[in-house]
């Protein structure tokens, strides 16, 4: 006798949604759906003739009214760390940025997660709310040399109550540290790895291996020589001294045989990377 329906079959019939139905007093109804209303959707509210007064009367005729929900919360404009971003520092916080205002009471721990990539163990921390930016602190500093991924779950509403459209879920790396005992760091795929002796390194060092692309005056150089650039890594910290001399290797396994012609290394001159 009081349904919503959105969408109709194949038969023309519409597709009720479903919904309980409350008497609050002799002149109210109280329709709740079961679920969350899709964002930015049609739905036609029906209230029949079957329904019925205390003193046994009813609508002459049913009666409708079409509303239409509010837009989805749209997907966080900026994300801390990027997106599949690797050697991250350990001490990292983890943050999403929202163009618009949030219900501070729908950013929790359940709506927001990190949990380890090979595990899927929770990470401990707590989570706050500033500025349209939700944060996630962890407890303790991640493990070096992991991987984790983040979550943010249609639990989260805006201020005018709208959930994101679907969850947001992003990975990132932690790099390793290398000390004076010496190690290797390698890219998440293996492609490219260091090793450093031991007494390489003064200090323990968070060493960073960055995919990048080169720049104009890497490509004026390369393409000037026998081979043209293709796959680059940027090593940092640049401030970074090595006290004996750092081993490459670069697996060309996944390269095809017709692009191996050679490696090329640059160091950072005035600003402008130039051929070693």
């Amino acid at each position: 006798s009081f349904y919503l329906y959105s969408a109709f079959d194949t038969n023309g019939n519409p597709v009720k949604v479903a919904a309980t139905t409350v008497v609050k007093d002799y002149s109210n109804l109280l329709l709740t759906p079961v679920a969350p209303f899709d964002p930015s959707r049609t739905y036609t509210a029906v209230i029949t003739t079957k329904v019925r007064w205390s003193d046994g009367n009813g609508l002459d005729a049913n009666r409708s009214w079409p509303f239409t929900t509010a837009a989805a919360l749209g997907a966080p404009t900026n994300l801390l760390p990027a997106s599949n971003a690797t050697f991250v520092a350990p001490s990292t916080l983890v943050s999403a940025t929202f163009a618009e205002d949030l219900r501070i009471d729908t950013v929790t721990a359940a709506s927001f997660s990190l949990v380890s990539a090979s595990t899927g163990d929770p990470v401990l921390g707590s989570v706050s709310y500033l500025n349209r930016r939700i944060t996630f602190t962890p407890r303790e500093p991640l493990e070096t040399g992991k991987s984790y991924t983040a979550t943010l779950q249609r639990g989260i509403l805006s201020a005018n109550d709208t959930p994101l459209l679907e969850p947001v879920t992003w990975p990132f790396s932690i790099g390793s540290y290398v000390g004076p005992a010496g190690g290797k760091v390698s890219t998440p795929d293996g492609t490219f790895t260091l090793y450093f002796p031991p007494r390489a390194l003064e200090r323990e060092t968070l060493i960073q291996i960055q995919p990048r692309e080169p720049d104009g005056s890497e490509q004026a150089l390369l393409s000037s020589g026998v081979f043209t650039p293709a796959t680059s890594f940027e090593i940092g910290p640049s401030s970074t001294a090595f006290l004996k001399p750092v081993a490459a290797t670069f697996d060309f396994a996944a390269t095809p045989a017709a692009a191996l012609q050679g490696l090329a290394i640059f160091r950072l001159v005035e600003w402008r990377w130039a051929l070693v």
